[in-house]
């Protein structure tokens, strides 16, 4: 239906919109329609035609023609759009279900559903629910993560490497940590609500803490510092601590002070700067000596410029003398080249060779050799073929003299250039101290000393050596020694035996009697003095005084005879003329001089004076296989003066002998024998008849020993003992020494030869033919 204006018979005008609702109002039937513009007016709908749709259309063309577009580009559009739309209270009218209407239909006039008209306040309150919701989901989160926070907070301030109190503005511990606890050694109940005075080393340093560091916190300072703490116990520590207030400048609201225990290091640190200060005072100290050894050397070099120029001078004297001295050498020498032939010869060597050195240089070394050819010849290849050393080996010559013993040595022969070019020959008379020793190894006795062990063979050489020389003579040993026995030794075993030899007992004499005695006085010199008299050493002109107990002299006699020493001349007692006397000075004592001197007691001077050849005697206990022959010269001596037969004595009263420590020496020995000759009634002398305190000596258990070795039954002649005694083990006998033994001896001595042997108890050569035999490198 399509209205616009209507007018009724009573002339009244209606619009097309009341022309519907008048119909509507007035009919039984439904009113459909096309147009929009009739919805609501009582139709009750239908496809309807939008007009506004169309205006709108219509409007954006005319807007597109009057921009200028051209017709041809705007389309034509012959339909409007149409959609179905119904009023739904003419629906509810006419009874027309909404199941009827097409889907996708438009209502109008419908009534609004709880949702439509509440949708406002709906919206409006879920909003508000969802923010409040929101809210509270943000505050939950939240807490859940301050919660956690709090949690690993807690967790890291019990856990934390370093210490953290936290304190009140007026310094009271209001939390601790574990760290805390454990540097200090308090508890956390000990520590907490109570100030750190606990843990300074005394209220003042609490107070001082406090004024100097933590009243500094409330002027937003952060404190760094280093502080010495004690522990529970009163321990000190040094901890590195760090303090800050939570909310400066209000130190009320708290403070944190965070710590650790630097101790060790603090220590470490102390221990460097006292390592470094030492250092660099050594370094001062090593400056100076550098400084003087610089200036030292400079002296040094000076000095050794002068050195060098005094040496090219005695170079020249040298090369000089070389040849003369080559030439008066005993040893004879001979160098040959590789081929043998001679190319120097000595004088010595000229002797044995007996031919002059014109017709030695340039021959072969064998046609000019005597009796030595083999031997000579032997050693001369070992050298040429090894090209090393041969040392003192030692043959015996067959010819004219049969028992001629020679030491041959050999030693490379270089060239200027270091090259090997020959072999140099020594050849060396040993003869002579062969004979020496072998009589050495197997005397018994020197003079009037008796003694075969090695003890006594090295003195017999040594007093042998002292005869040939005129020189002083100090002699050592404890009393009963033999010390008077080894004076005449050297006296009379030297050239002036025919001399007089005069001894005197220096502590037997007061200070004024020994002077007088020993430099002789004038008439009236002192009291008693009647008449001159000579001195002892005025009187053993040209021979020998022997000063006994040179230790107990006074310190004036020292100074006299130290004058007498040095110069050989002396005043008489009460004279002022000068005397001087050749005489050799011999003295002897029991005592330790070297403490004398450190205390003292004896002049320096003096003991270095006396001091120029010592002479030491070991006591008894230490060469107790020389017993059997002190016993038998003993025994031989008072068995004549007492008349007894004594011919043997018993082993067990041998073995006491020489078991006894002899305190007293040889004399105590020799006293001992004499007490047995006179008890002894027999013939021979058993442990009875030996004095008390020595057979005391005589343990059973000992006695059973010897009893063992020796039988008690049947003494043996006094002379089976004495040769027991000279064939006993002693160093000596060294014809079983090993190798390693020389070896250990060498090592001890640090390779020093001469203490080698005297270790091994053998001559020097012999140890030298040991070497080369071991062939010890």
């Amino acid at each position: 239906m399509h209205m616009n204006f209507f007018r009724d018979r009573d002339g009244l005008t209606y619009s097309y919109r009341e022309s519907i609702s008048l119909v509507a109002e007035n009919t039984d039937r439904p009113m459909y329609v096309a147009w929009d513009w009739y919805m609501g007016h009582g139709v009750v709908g239908g496809m309807i035609t939008s007009g506004r749709m169309q205006g709108m259309n219509a409007a954006q063309r005319a807007l597109r023609i009057l921009g200028g577009e051209p017709l041809t580009s705007i389309p034509v559009e012959y339909e409007s759009p149409n959609v179905y739309m119904f009023d739904y209270e003419q629906l509810q009218r006419f009874g027309v279900r909404e199941s009827s209407i097409p889907q996708g239909s438009l209502f109008i006039n419908r009534p609004p559903s709880f949702y439509g008209r509440y949708k406002t306040y709906i919206w409006t309150t879920a909003s508000a629910f969802a923010a409040l919701s929101l809210v509270v989901l943000v505050l939950s989160v939240n807490i859940i993560r301050r919660k956690r926070s709090e949690t690993q907070l807690t967790a890291i301030f019990d856990n934390s490497l370093v210490g953290i109190m936290l304190l009140t503005g007026d310094r009271i511990i209001t939390k601790v940590n574990k760290r805390i606890t454990d540097i200090y050694g308090f508890s956390e109940q000990e520590m907490l609500g109570k100030t750190p005075a606990m843990i300074h080393i005394s209220e003042q340093a609490f107070d001082d803490f406090g004024r100097n560091f933590h009243e500094r916190l409330a002027s937003r300072e952060v404190i760094h510092l280093e502080y010495e703490y004690q522990r529970k116990g009163g321990e000190r520590i040094w901890c590195l601590v760090s303090g800050k207030a939570l909310q400066p400048p209000h130190l009320e609201k708290g403070v944190i002070w965070a710590m650790d225990d630097v101790t060790v290091r603090k220590r470490a640190e102390e221990a460097l700067q006292r390592a470094h200060q030492e250092l660099e005072k050594r370094v001062e100290e090593r400056t100076v000596d550098l400084k003087e050894t610089n200036e030292q050397l400079v002296k040094e070099i000076a000095e050794h410029r002068r050195t060098e120029e005094a040496l090219r001078f005695r170079e020249k004297k040298y090369y000089q003398n070389l040849e003369l001295i080559f030439g008066s050498l005993p040893d004879a020498i001979v160098t040959v080249d590789e081929g043998l032939r001679v190319i120097e010869a000595n004088k010595a060597f000229e002797h044995i060779a007996k031919l002059p050195r014109r017709d030695l240089l340039g021959n072969r070394i064998e046609d000019v050799m005597g009796n030595c050819l083999g031997p000579c010849m032997r050693v001369l290849r070992q050298t040429l073929s090894t090209r090393s050393p041969v040392k003192e080996q030692q043959v015996r010559l067959a010819g004219e003299r049969s028992d001629q013993v020679v030491e041959l040595s050999t030693t490379q022969f270089l060239n200027h250039d270091g090259v090997f070019s020959g072999v140099v020959l020594e050849i060396r008379d040993i003869t002579r101290m062969v004979e020496l020793e072998k009589r050495l190894h197997e005397r018994g006795s020197f003079q009037n000393i008796i003694g075969a062990s090695e003890r006594m063979q090295e003195l017999y050489a040594t007093l042998e050596n002292l005869a040939d020389f005129d020189t002083t003579v100090l002699i050592l040993g404890e009393s009963g020694t033999g010390k008077e026995l080894v004076a005449e030794a050297i006296h009379y075993g030297g050239a002036n035996a025919e001399a007089p030899f005069i001894k005197v007992n220096c502590s037997a004499l007061s200070e004024s009697l020994l002077e007088s005695e020993l430099f002789g006085h004038v008439k009236g010199a002192f009291t008693g003095a009647y008449k001159d008299k000579i001195g002892r050493f005025e009187a053993a002109q040209g021979g020998t005084v022997f000063l006994d107990e040179i230790g107990e002299i006074s310190s004036n006699i020292q100074v006299k005879l130290l004058r007498f020493l040095e110069r050989r001349e002396f005043e008489r007692v009460g004279e002022t003329r000068t005397i001087k006397a050749d005489v050799r000075i011999l003295a002897a004592t029991n005592a330790d001089l070297a403490h004398k001197v450190a205390t003292g007691e004896f002049r320096e001077d003096l003991y270095y004076r006396l001091k120029v050849m010592v002479v030491t005697l070991p006591p008894l206990r230490e060469r107790p296989e020389d017993v059997p022959l002190l016993v038998e010269h003993f025994v031989a001596q008072f068995r004549d003066r007492h008349g007894r037969a004594i011919h043997s004595i018993h082993d067990r009263a041998l073995a006491a002998l020489m078991r006894h420590p002899w305190p007293g020496n040889v004399r105590e020995l020799k006293h001992a024998v004499e007490h047995a000759c006179i008890v002894c009634p027999g013939e021979a002398i058993t442990p009875e008849h030996l004095p008390q305190d020595i057979r005391s000596g005589l343990a059973p258990a000992a006695v059973n020993n010897v009893t063992d070795m020796s039988p008690a039954v049947d003494p043996a002649p006094l002379s089976a003992h004495t040769r027991s005694a000279k064939t006993m083990p002693t160093p000596a006998k060294t014809s079983s020494l090993s190798r390693d033994a020389v070896v250990a001896a060498l090592d001890q001595a640090r390779w020093n030869k001469s203490e080698a042997a005297r270790i091994l108890g053998i001559s020097r050569r012999h140890l030298y033919r040991k070497i080369d035999q071991f062939r010890i490198g």
